[in-house]
C-alpha cells in the first residue's frame, strides 16, 4: 500500500489465481470483475481496508495449475513456501550450469550462488515476490541440457519458461538457429 493505492507483485497474482482456480470462480479466472473482487478481498483481509482499485492480470494457461497448491495455504504459508521452493530450485539447478563445462569446488559453487541469494537485488528480487530465482533455476536448466545435449531437458525449461513468455520466446530462438528439434518438441508439449 503506497500512496492510498495498492500494488502487488507476482507472487500476489500466482496467489490469487491459484486461489481462483481452486473455486468455484475458476472459469472466470480472465475476468477483469472477478479479478478485482479476489484482489479486494485479500487485500481487506491483509491490511483491514477496502479498495475498490481495479485489478486485473493475465497469464498464460499454463500456469494456473502451477499456482493451485497455493490455494491450499494462507498467503504466508504460500509465500514462505515460495521463497523456500525458490531458494531449493536455485541451489539445485544453478550448480548443474556452473559444472556444465567442467567440475568446479564445492566452495566455489556454494560461494557463487550465496552472492547470487544474498545480495540486495537478490533479496529484494524475492522479498517482492518475483520470481527470478525460479526464472534463473529454469535458465540454468536450460544451459546444462543445451551443452549436455539433453533436448528434453532443454525443452522442458524452456517450456516452463514460457510462464514469463517473454523469456520463453528469448530462449525458444537458439533452438530454432541451431534446429534442435527434439527439444523444440518437447517444448512445445
Amino acid at each position: 500500500v503506497q500512496d492510498g493505492s495498492v500494488a502487488a507483485q507476482d507472487f500476489v497474482h500466482y496467489y490469487i489465481f491459484g486461489r481462483m482456480a481452486a473455486s468455484p470462480d475458476a472459469h472466470l479466472v480472465y475476468s477483469e470483475v472477478a479479478q478485482s473482487r479476489w484482489f479486494h478481498d485479500l487485500v481487506l483481509q491483509i491490511t483491514g481496508f477496502s479498495t475498490n482499485q481495479s485489478y486485473w492480470c493475465l497469464f498464460a494457461p499454463m500456469v494456473f495449475p502451477f499456482c493451485l497448491p497455493l490455494a491450499l495455504m494462507s498467503l504466508k504459508q504460500a509465500f514462505i513456501a515460495f521463497v523456500i521452493l525458490s531458494a531449493l530450485a536455485l541451489c539445485s539447478c544453478f550448480p548443474m550450469a556452473l559444472n556444465a563445462l567442467g567440475k568446479r569446488s564445492f566452495a566455489s559453487n556454494a560461494a557463487i550462488i550465496f552472492c547470487l541469494i544474498a545480495n540486495t537485488q537478490g533479496l529484494l528480487s524475492i522479498a517482492k515476490g518475483q520470481p527470478s530465482f525460479l526464472l534463473l533455476a529454469l535458465e540454468s536448466l536450460f544451459f546444462w541440457g543445451w551443452i549436455k545435449r539433453k533436448d528434453w531437458v532443454t525443452g522442458l525449461a524452456v517450456g516452463i519458461l514460457f510462464f514469463k513468455p517473454h523469456y520463453g520466446l528469448f530462449f525458444v530462438t537458439p533452438i530454432l538457429m541451431a534446429r534442435r528439434w527434439k527439444a523444440l518438441i518437447v517444448c512445445t508439449l
